[in-house]
């Protein structure tokens, strides 16, 4: 079932140790009291999403061997998580409304962004030998803040890095994800991500926070339906079946 989803992302706050930014901040001119105001979310997650690449020998259809006996659809698999992979890389954007909109308790800044999907449709360049055209193409298409899913939920990638991020809402409170979506058949869902700091002292910027992920979904209006928390470990597992390097 093909499922095309419009999202909504409330502002967000990222809650990221001074031991995660410096990664990107360290070869930079800047204080690490100003970290928190230069640190751009969105090279964070560039980076993460190297970290996903998958080897270009595993899309090589002529040669299945190097597959564990357990690992279903192969070369489908691979590709469909490296489309995914590709189309987040392309669309996924940052903005600042807000900006700085507070300290924490040690004077650090607290800035806030919104997320958002950019609509695309162009060819992008890909590694040869994995996924797209002899001219190593790839065509990413979306309207905004619109994800077309099939078998592979590409918010699965992004929520592997969300967890690693610690998104809160702007203003203290709980950060949710929004989606209405729409079925080929016509069917409607709505659902609702919300990410939940457990066993935490109840502040924003908390000692060792323990992020997890509740959904609640809706199918045709029925009653709904609230899945199990998830954390880190739990969506990892879901992307190890479509990549077999992690």
């Amino acid at each position: 079932m093909t499922i095309d989803w419009e999202l909504f992302f409330p502002d967000v706050v990222f809650d990221v140790s001074e031991q995660r930014m410096s990664s990107q901040m360290q070869k930079s001119s800047y204080e690490k009291s100003e970290w928190s105001y230069y640190w751009d979310p969105l090279i964070d997650f560039k980076a993460h999403l190297e970290t996903l690449k998958i080897s270009k020998k595993y899309f090589n259809e002529n040669d299945l061997s190097l597959f564990p006996n357990n690992f279903s659809k192969p070369i489908y698999s691979v590709k469909r998580f490296e489309e995914a992979r590709v189309e987040l890389l392309e669309r996924l954007q940052f903005q600042a409304p807000e900006g700085l909109i507070g300290y924490d308790d040690e004077g650090n800044d607290i800035i806030s962004y919104r997320m958002s999907f950019k609509a695309v449709s162009e060819q992008v360049d890909v590694r040869p030998g994995t996924i797209g055209n002899d001219d190593h193409k790839f065509r990413v298409n979306g309207d905004r803040n619109i994800i077309s899913v099939h078998r592979f939920n590409l918010l699965n990638i992004l929520f592997d890095w969300l967890l690693t991020v610690n998104p809160k809402g702007a203003y203290k409170n709980q950060w949710q994800i929004f989606a209405y979506g729409i079925t080929e058949y016509n069917d409607t869902m709505t659902l609702v991500s919300t990410f939940k700091e457990e066993n935490s002292d109840g502040k924003l910027f908390g000692d060792n926070p323990v992020m997890t992920i509740e959904s609640t979904t809706i199918f045709n209006h029925n009653s709904p339906s609230v899945g199990e928390s998830q954390n880190a470990g739990d969506i990892r597992n879901i992307l190890k079946e479509w990549n077999l390097e992690l």
